[in-house]
């Protein structure tokens, strides 16, 4: 504890000076997967990048954002790496171009449009068995926008749903049907429904797909002492992709 001129301790401690902050050139947060039932050099994946800036810091996490906030502030002249971070692909050429590649979920790029062989050529590229899945996801979004879990055996029928939207009269009906509803609709009970949407209206060219990676169960206490258990399969998706019907 802090003592006066005199030895006496100090009983107010609101009274100390704050610390001094520590200036940092860049504040960015890390989506990590941790699985020990991996080999050493597996164990540990980096699922996406974000700027801290624009980061959400909610529920468990918020305790990130506060401390950041009191021990740390950015320098006047940070760096700006919203391109890398904002972007899946780039972000994960990036890390192979370091030689960082055993950090990363294998991942490929295809054209964001339709192909009776796209699917196999996924299931080839990823060498995947029965009733293994993979992570679909545009290139340019975060929240959660645009990521879907997909089992192998699905794959045909919901790269067809995303990639192909209606055009011509068949997008005027689906406007005409869909459009009066398109702040009530409730698309809570069909993830599938509004992701496809992300997907129409994405103006990137290209799609992502990665290997499906898992994390062991944290325990993790708030701040009444309970105890509760954290185990998100894949990415900052906020939700259940496994609807895919």
């Amino acid at each position: 504890l802090p003592t006066s001129s005199d030895g006496l301790l100090v009983e107010n401690l609101e009274e100390r000076e704050p610390p001094q902050k520590t200036q940092v050139v860049f504040w960015g947060i890390c989506d990590l997967k941790y699985d020990p039932a991996r080999s050493k050099a597996e164990r540990v994946k980096v699922l996406e990048l974000g700027d801290g800036r624009s980061s959400r810091f909610s529920h468990h996490g918020a305790v990130v954002k506060r401390r950041f906030h009191e021990r740390y502030c950015l320098d006047g002249n940070p760096l700006r790496r919203g391109v890398m971070v904002d972007n899946k692909k780039l972000t994960h050429d990036t890390f192979v171009g370091c030689g960082l590649s055993h950090l990363r979920p294998k991942q490929f790029a295809y054209a964001k449009r339709y192909d009776p062989n796209l699917a196999e050529r996924i299931r080839s590229d990823f060498e995947l068995q029965e009733g293994q899945s993979v992570v679909l996801k545009l290139v340019n979004r975060a929240r959660g926008a645009g990521v879907v879990v997909c089992p192998e055996a699905k794959l045909d029928a919901v790269l067809k749903r995303l990639l192909c939207p209606p055009v011509g009269p068949a997008f005027a009906e689906w406007l005409s049907k869909h459009g009066p509803l398109a702040l009530d609709e409730d698309r809570s009970e069909e993830v599938l429904g509004e992701q496809q949407l992300h997907y129409w209206s994405n103006e990137c060219p290209l799609f992502v797909v990665e290997e499906l990676v898992h994390s062991a169960p944290v325990a993790m206490e708030d701040p009444h002492g309970h105890n509760h258990h954290s185990n998100q399969n894949h990415s900052n998706s906020n939700n259940n992709n496994n609807n895919n019907n």
